[in-house]
């Protein structure tokens, strides 16, 4: 086959069809809600709500049917013009070769003609696939395909060599329509799972009396439901993840001053150790912001400089993570997947693709590699929120990756995670904080776990809140009265020292998003 002509016309047929398949869905998840609305099966306040709310839902969905169709549409036309640039440009091509040696200077430039044609028809092909593509899109004024460019060389799979102009095109349907999309199907598993427990006369006595006696594990319950039935609720999910499983890995590199800094806590100091932890997380959310992500590797030392170790001679290391600081929907800054990592998409991925490690997953573990730790060295991760989901998932990795022996967390649904039992795990959730319970589990203790749940200082899902609520049952003298964090904290303890060698490294997942 040609080379002139890049690209899979097989691949495009193939996506033109599953983008079909998404669209029927859609048609017939806003057909299912619009009976929904029109139901006059219960009346008062509620049902009312209900019935608006899923007439509201189902035009917002209706309205992205027309978006996958004429995409589907001009893949499928560009796949056919594909294949025939492609066939063109191999006859040409196998005609060149074989003037060339024979020597027909003529017979090379009439082959040499009809390569170019077949190369223009191929780019005039991906220009009226990407005029068709744009026509439905809301907005093309931000320049999403800046965004995405190092995106569609590295995917390589799906609409492999479609140009350009078709990728840019493409890649703003994505970020834009399937982003606010993925909210959307958010919004619906859990609109279909409160009303499918409504439905079910049993499922509806228990969620009343939940609601009645603890809203918070009524919500957990609605919660669980609605996680589950996200994957098939949406299709601008299952791109989302795939995108965060296609995204490279993002470049990593030291902050200055290169090599760390030295830093020598009081005893006054390190008695407030787990507070300081998440006032850590709180620092480095500020220093990172949507543009980066600022990850903390601390090396813990002895008064006389040297590497603490473990038994085995290993040295002891204390990991601290951001919390989501781009939510990829501020067309200012963070439109699309530049930026910080630790975004919108790394939060799904990290609770509903258990398969596949995320871009900000990927570079954690280039820099803790860059600092130093071994496979076998003892670390403790620290997180609030998505940085607490992460060092879950990074604990829970099978096969290890690195020797997990502690993590102390706030305000992270971690619960589902299969956590063994040779990590001590401290995590703090607040009353009134819905994000410990976006896993929808219950918490499930074992002999190194402890939840701790307390009412909040301030905002509930604040790192500076968790804070200050780890001072007060984590850092307070008469925290080892309860045994079981007693044992916890004899572990954690461990890795706080009074002397410590401090790196910070920063990555984004676009190398411009560095400046």
């Amino acid at each position: 086959m040609s080379r002139a002509v890049a690209g899979s016309a097989e691949r495009v047929a193939v996506e033109a069809a599953r983008l079909d398949g998404v669209a029927e869905a859609l048609a017939s998840l806003a057909a299912t809600l619009a009976g929904l609305a029109d139901e006059d099966l219960a009346v008062g306040d509620g049902a009312d709500a209900m019935r608006a709310r899923a007439s509201a839902v189902s035009a917002c969905v209706h309205a992205v049917v027309p978006r996958y169709r004429t995409t589907a549409d001009a893949l499928r036309e560009y796949a056919v013009e594909l294949a025939e640039a492609r066939a063109l440009a191999a006859h040409a091509e196998a005609d060149r070769a074989e003037a060339a040696a024979a020597g027909d200077a003529a017979a090379v430039d009439a082959a040499e003609t009809r390569l170019r044609i077949a190369v223009d028809r191929w780019a005039r092909a991906a220009e009226l696939a990407a005029a068709r593509i744009e026509a439905v899109l809301p907005d093309l004024d931000d320049g999403p395909g800046e965004h995405w460019s190092a995106f569609w060389t590295d995917v390589g799979t799906v609409l492999n060599g479609v140009g350009a102009v078709l990728a840019a095109a493409l890649d703003a349907m994505i970020t834009v329509t399937l982003l606010v999309g993925t909210a959307l199907d958010a919004a619906l598993a859990l609109l279909l799972a409160a009303v499918a427990a409504l439905a079910d006369p049993i499922a509806s006595t228990r969620l009343t009396g939940l609601l009645a006696t603890d809203p918070g594990a009524a919500l957990e319950a609605l919660l669980g439901a609605a996680l589950a039935a996200l994957p098939a609720t949406g299709p601008g999910l299952v791109l989302l993840l795939a995108r965060e499983r296609a995204t490279p890995t993002p470049h990593v590199r030291e902050r200055r001053p290169i090599g760390g800094v030295l830093r020598r806590r009081t005893p006054d100091e390190l008695a407030r150790r787990y507070g300081a932890a998440f006032d850590r997380v709180a620092a480095l959310d500020r220093a990172g912001g949507h543009d980066r992500a600022v990850v903390e590797v601390v090396q813990l030392l002895g008064d006389d400089g040297t590497p603490r170790t473990d038994g085995s001679g290993h040295p002891l290391w204390r990991v601290t993570l951001p919390s989501t600081t781009d939510w990829q929907l501020d067309v200012a800054g963070a439109l699309g997947d530049d930026g910080a990592p630790n975004d919108l998409g790394s939060n799904l991925a990290l609770l509903l693709d258990p398969g596949a490690a995320p871009p900000y997953q990927r570079a954690v573990a280039d820099a803790m590699r860059a600092a130093g730790i071994g496979p076998d060295d003892p670390v403790k991760l620290v997180g609030f929120s998505q940085g607490g989901i992460l060092a879950a998932r990074i604990a829970s990795a099978v096969p290890p990756e690195f020797a997990v022996r502690a993590i102390q967390v706030g305000g992270a649904p971690i619960d589902r995670f299969p956590i063994p039992d040779r990590v001590s795990v401290i995590s703090i959730r607040h009353d009134g904080d819905v994000v410990p319970r976006l896993d929808g589990a219950s918490f499930r203790p074992h002999a190194t776990a402890v939840a701790l749940v307390a009412a909040p200082g301030g905002e509930p899902h604040s790192a500076a809140t968790y804070a200050a609520t780890a001072r007060r049952l984590l850092d307070a003298p008469d925290r080892r009265q309860d045994s079981r964090l007693a044992a916890q904290l004899v572990v954690q303890d461990a890795f706080h020292s009074g002397l410590e060698l401090v790196r910070e490294y920063e990555f984004a997942e676009a190398d411009h998003g560095l400046r």
